[in-house]
């Protein structure tokens, strides 16, 4: 339908990817409404895991173009064709698939052409296999946001990229739901899994039966050290009816968190020779701990977060009642620290980290520890400790841990609600409005829905930030 440029901005120099229909097709009205969607279902969505598109006009000559972010790294397909991945990257990479396709959903918007070729890895904050879903050319606009396209897709037109199309793709079903992504998100991860797409044939007529026709084959039967439950999740995702699949992508991203949550090893507790119960480092009003390194995918839902919650409430009880329970055979006990064990260190390393980066960690008294991200040695206690992560912009986050050994405290920050002032008002009284918000890491909580209709200020520099509509 198109080509795609990199092309670089005459004066400031920044790169971006340009994308502009074939002249021969400028003319066909099917092609350049199809054009016209895919920059408005991508604007509408406005995701992190997905290509952002800035800019959408025509030449001189009458050819459609627009503008979308330059993005450096490697198609998940080049990469699949090398090796298998391993089970946790497997879900990981899946699972901030599911994410921007809940997103996408959401706002009414099909994708129908997900597979590999259509997935970009990058680099994000120096951490690799941050997803970018692109090429929303064949997506089905369901109408939420009130607006039609022009073209349509009627009975009996096959649509996609017949090794990951679902089977009521393949039949031409004219009312195709959300529910052909899940199925094409399950086929990629068997591929991820496997190093082979599940269904194979010699044209694209036999690969198109065998998906309306045959149940996708055990993934375990292909690698046997696989996790058991992945068969299971497999097949409700590639499941031939509609009605049988997860029904939504949240569903299918949280059953993959689970899995990866399985591979997680349990942290190692160092065992003294006598067994005295320590607090636990999860404490009431303990920040959020991540396994440092891993992309997550942003939540959106709060019944994950409450039901976390209320698992670390059960933990810190059932935790201060075995602690009371110990207390008279600590005092019976000789000095485990002396001549009958290891003595404990004087310090431990804490990494203090953020969403955003670059916030202050004050202890209790005010004073500066650092800036995350920060690895220092903290002295060694059994007591709490108290520290404040404050940045500006954003609401201070209080925590609390205990420092007996060497943990991660992240704190996932909110951004302070302002009334909204005009930008040449806040100018002229030589104030910077709030920043828009980062693009925030994969770990994220929540991810920003706002779309401001005015131009926010760079808090950083007071530079005029890009309007978006």
């Amino acid at each position: 339908m198109g080509q795609v440029f990199l092309a670089e901005h005459p004066v400031i120099g920044s790169k971006v990817a340009i994308k502009a229909v074939h002249s021969h097709f400028a003319r066909n009205p099917e092609v350049v409404s199809r054009f016209v969607t895919e920059a408005r279902a991508v604007n509408q969505i406005g995701h992190d895991h997905i290509v952002s598109i800035t800019d959408f006009a025509t030449t001189p000559a009458g050819d459609f173009y627009f503008v979308m972010e330059y993005l450096q790294g490697e198609m998940l397909a080049d990469q699949i064709g090398r090796k298998t991945f391993s089970p946790a990257r497997a879900f990981n990479i899946a699972a901030q698939i599911a994410d921007a396709l809940q997103a996408s959903h959401d706002q009414g918007v099909i994708h129908r052409d997900l597979k590999p070729g259509n997935v970009l890895l990058i680099e994000r904050e120096g951490t690799a296999d941050f997803v970018k879903v692109f090429d929303f050319g064949l997506a089905k606009l369901t109408g939420k946001d009130g607006t039609v396209p022009t073209h349509s897709t009627g009975a009996g037109i096959v649509m996609g990229t017949p090794f990951y199309m679902s089977p009521e793709q393949c039949s031409g079903n004219a009312e195709v739901d959300h529910r052909c992504d899940i199925y094409a998100l399950g086929v990629i991860l068997f591929e991820m899994l496997t190093g082979r797409v599940p269904f194979m044939g010699d044209g694209y007529g036999e690969v198109m039966l065998k998906h309306v026709n045959e149940a996708p084959p055990s993934a375990r039967a292909l690698i046997a050290s696989l996790p058991p439950a992945v068969d299971e999740v497999l097949a409700r995702a590639m499941a031939k009816t509609p009605a049988a699949r997860y029904q939504s992508m949240a569903e299918l991203r949280d059953a993959l968190l689970e899995l990866e949550a399985a591979l997680s090893p349990p942290p190692v507790v160092v065992s003294r020779t006598t067994p005295i119960s320590r607090p636990s480092v999860m404490l009431a009003g303990a920040g959020e701990l991540i396994h440092s390194g891993a992309i997550r995918p942003k939540r959106q839902h709060s019944g994950v977060l409450m039901a976390g919650l209320a698992a670390l409430v059960v933990a810190v009880i059932a935790n201060f009642g075995f602690r009371r329970a110990s207390v008279p055979m600590a005092a019976a006990t000789p000095d485990v620290a002396g001549a009958h064990g290891p003595r404990n260190p004087d310090t431990v390393r804490v990494n203090f980290s953020s969403d955003p980066i670059g916030a202050t960690v004050l202890r209790k008294d005010g004073s500066v520890i650092g800036t995350t991200p920060l690895s220092t040695d903290v002295a060694y206690s059994d007591t709490p400790v108290d520290v404040v992560i404050v940045k500006s912009g954003f609401a201070p986050k209080p925590l609390s841990f205990v420092p007996n050994m060497p943990i991660p405290v992240v704190a996932v920050l909110r951004r302070e609600q302002a009334p909204e002032s005009r930008p040449d008002t806040a100018l002229a009284a030589g104030r910077s409005t709030p920043a828009r918000p980062r693009v925030a890491r994969a770990a994220s909580p929540s991810r920003p829905t706002h779309r401001s209709s005015h131009a926010d200020i760079d808090h950083d520099d007071d530079v005029l930030a890009p309007t978006t509509w």
